[in-house]
């Protein structure tokens, strides 16, 4: 799926958002079962890649098979300044660098609220990050103004 593909479909919700510090384009997928990001991201992370206790076969979209044997875990993704934990898959996956599946979404109690673009996380103490996905040319985007205030907050953690 392409970028303009997800901003288009009612099913996905996608932005930029910060992985481990760095940002990454971020796919949020209920048709996805597993996360994953993308093996060539994998470098930028200073996470240790290890083995899954089994080898885990992995459908896409075409109908194509992929077998992924490694783990990234404890991986940390932030939302609106918060820190979510998650486990990422290495695999190639296309124009986008990470994949978050249902793994993670139904661990945070994340609800797609398809027809407003947008993710609601209810956090453990009752507060509710909301992700706000990209949107189509000539439809209200929120993305510069989240990578403003990661870059800033990014900025601000550098010279602490």
């Amino acid at each position: 799926m392409t970028t303009e593909e997800a901003k288009a479909s009612t099913d996905v919700v996608s932005g930029t958002f910060l992985l481990n510090s760095v940002p990454m384009r971020v796919l949020f997928d209920s048709g996805a079962s597993f996360s994953f990001v993308s093996s060539s991201f994998c470098p930028k992370l200073p996470m240790p890649i290890t083995s899954l206790d089994e080898a885990l076969v992995v459908e896409l979209a075409d109908d194509d098979q992929v077998v992924v044997r490694n783990i990234l875990r404890n991986c940390k993704l932030e939302i609106e300044g918060k820190e979510f934990p998650i486990d990422l898959m290495p695999m190639v996956i296309g124009r986008f660098d990470v994949v978050v599946g249902m793994d993670w979404l139904s661990t945070n109690h994340a609800e797609i609220l398809c027809a407003k673009r947008l993710i609601r996380i209810s956090g453990s103490n009752g507060h509710v990050v909301t992700v706000y996905g990209e949107r189509r040319k000539g439809e209200l985007a929120m993305k510069q103004r989240r990578l403003y205030s990661y870059a800033k907050k990014h900025e601000e953690k550098l010279q602490r």
